[in-house]
């Protein structure tokens, strides 16, 4: 899910990405706009797995909601036993899907968003971007009252079009979405962008990022990550 949108690390990529042909496909023009319900689908398994840059095993499990209609997305590799990161997502009552806030546990932080971060409208026309501004808190894991950074950000979403993909898991027809996420938090900058494809039944079937940050100029972090769907 552009649930790769904030000061959250994905799996650093080293190897040779196994996504190249995917994510340097050209996208066929949609014409009709997408639903959210492609991020979350009713239908799709509880449990996906996919090859990352470095060939490990990420799975995305998907939790069901709670009595707040929160449900946790938790990605883990295969060779660690607990997440390394939670993501708190609730469906709104205008039809979109927002993130409430992320656990980044190997870099214990956790990040929340105000107003919820949209991941997808309930509907995205084709080549019209959604723009949205929150105020972005980030806070020690092991203390989430006392605030470590915060300041404005913004997002933006674009639905680029469809194109047909094949992974290990089947082959889909997969829509594109492509993401930017900055934040000014003071002395630090953060620019994020990610691409997103979903298929119908499915979900997230591939993901590519790259996360930067700078303070004072300086690049402190330059990070990328991408993963295909494997197995479901």
């Amino acid at each position: 899910m552009a649930l790769a949108l904030s000061l959250l690390p994905g799996c650093t990529g080293k190897a040779t990405p196994p996504g190249d042909s995917i994510f340097g496909m050209a996208a066929k023009p949609a014409t009709v706009a997408l639903s959210a319900a492609i991020v979350l689908p009713d239908d799709a398994p509880l449990s996906l797995t996919y090859d990352d840059a470095d060939s490990q095993k990420i799975t995305i499990k998907r939790s069901d909601p709670d009595h707040e209609g929160l449900i946790e997305l938790s990605r883990q590799k295969a060779s660690e036993t607990k997440p390394f990161r939670i993501d708190r997502v609730r469906w709104q009552h205008d039809g979109s899907i927002v993130l409430i806030e992320t656990e980044t546990r190997d870099e214990q932080v956790l990040s929340r968003y105000d107003p919820p971060l949209v991941l997808m409208p309930a509907r995205l026309a084709p080549n019209e971007p959604h723009v949205q501004q929150v105020h972005l808190t980030v806070h020690p894991l092991k203390n989430p009252k006392r605030i470590s950074h915060q300041g404005p950000a913004e997002n933006t979403l674009l639905y680029v079009g469809k194109q047909r993909i094949r992974t290990q898991a089947g082959a889909f027809e997969a829509a594109r979405v492509e993401s930017r996420f900055t934040a000014n938090l003071g002395l630090a900058q953060v620019d994020n962008e990610t691409i997103s494809l979903y298929a119908p039944t499915v979900g997230l079937v591939a993901e590519r990022g790259t996360e930067q940050a700078k303070t004072f100029g300086i690049a402190v972090k330059n990070d990328s990550w991408e993963f295909v769907l494997s197995e479901r």
